[in-house]
């Protein structure tokens, strides 16, 4: 189970940093970036944490 849950999170990891240098390069990441703030994204970021908590750490 470990090294099975150690492997998803390395693809995940690989895609999200693809994913980031293909924003970066191509500039997209600029243009998006003026609609963010903080008070619109940390939302955000709490949902997606707590989908990640219910999702990996259902025993804790």
């Amino acid at each position: 189970i470990f090294l099975a849950t150690m492997r998803a999170i390395q693809d995940a990891l690989i895609v999200a940093l693809s994913e980031q240098i293909i924003l970066g390069y191509s500039q997209l990441w600029a243009i998006c970036s003026r609609f963010f703030s903080p008070v619109g994204m940390v939302p955000v970021i709490e949902l997606d944490g707590f989908g990640l908590f219910d999702r990996g750490f259902l025993v804790v």
